[in-house]
């Protein structure tokens, strides 16, 4: 199985260093319909290690077509996309592993609300349209649905009413945890440890605890100026540069000189590592 890990941060310094927490913010673009919409939920489901379905519902009964793309992008630092991928797969009947208010949700116009929660509003689906995301990490999201003939879109055409969302389920935010994502691995510690400060700048070795043991797969661990976000070092995991495959410890060696008072973080491939368990 594959391993989806988000960014190890730690930071180079002679001395005490403050650290930047840099918000980033997702502008939505703004994009007006005609037609009535019909999509009133929306659902999320893991669909093996590190992928997630997409899945918007209709109360347009015996819709029988796709239509549009989802763009999903990371937010909050979760590094994925943005991404827009099209709807390929209809059902008619609740897709599996929809939960109300764990998974599956309505919406006051605004916010995401648990599905069924509000029967004052038109609230129940009939068809469901779905899209499927991979190589995902468990992080924070924003999702925006795309319709024909947008600017974003592949598709030209006018959008439907079956699949065009209300407010609230166009365009919204979600924490994927592993129950979304599937099989994941969590990183126990690091050497140096997240957010060191004052390293000898000697030191050209990051090692990393896992909390199962991991084998090598393909991909590369990358070390990065978070400054910049420019790549220092991009070390291939199948090199001699990068080691402990079979174990739950893995140490990667850069051999570029590190610079004074200056943050770095590690980025690892989701294909990099691989899960025994």
């Amino acid at each position: 199985m594959k391993i989806n890990i988000s960014l190890t941060h730690f930071i180079l310094s002679p001395k005490p260093y403050k650290t930047l927490i840099i918000c980033s913010f997702l502008a939505f673009s703004c994009f007006t319909e005609t037609v009535l919409a019909h999509t009133n939920s929306v659902c999320y489901v893991n669909s093996g290690p590190g992928s997630v379905t997409f899945w918007y519902g209709s109360w347009h009964g015996g819709t029988n077509f796709t239509e549009g793309e989802l763009k999903l992008t990371g937010t909050g630092g979760t590094i994925y996309g943005p991404a827009i991928v099209e709807f390929t797969t209809v059902v008619q009947t609740t897709p599996s592993g929809c939960v109300a208010g764990t998974n599956y949700f309505n919406t006051n116009g605004t916010d995401l609300i648990a599905y069924g929660s509000d029967t004052g509003i038109n609230w129940q689906s009939y068809s469901w349209q779905g899209v499927t995301f991979t190589g995902l990490a468990i992080g924070n999201y924003s999702f925006e649905y795309i319709p024909v003939g947008h600017a974003e879109s592949k598709f030209s055409g006018s959008p439907t009413a079956d699949w065009e969302p209300v407010p609230g389920i166009r365009s919204a935010a979600v924490t994927l945890d592993s129950s979304d994502i599937g099989n994941t691995v969590s990183l126990s510690n690091t050497v140096p440890a997240d957010n060191t400060t004052e390293l000898n700048l000697t030191v050209q070795t990051v090692e990393m605890v896992f909390d199962q043991i991991v084998n090598i797969g393909t991909g590369v661990i990358k070390l990065i100026k978070t400054a910049t976000n420019s790549v220092v070092e991009s070390l291939d995991v199948t090199s001699g540069s990068v080691t402990g495959g079979g174990t739950n410890t893995i140490i990667a060696q850069w051999t570029n000189a590190l610079e004074h008072s200056t943050s770095y973080c590690v980025q690892i491939d989701n294909t990099a590592l691989i899960a025994t368990d």
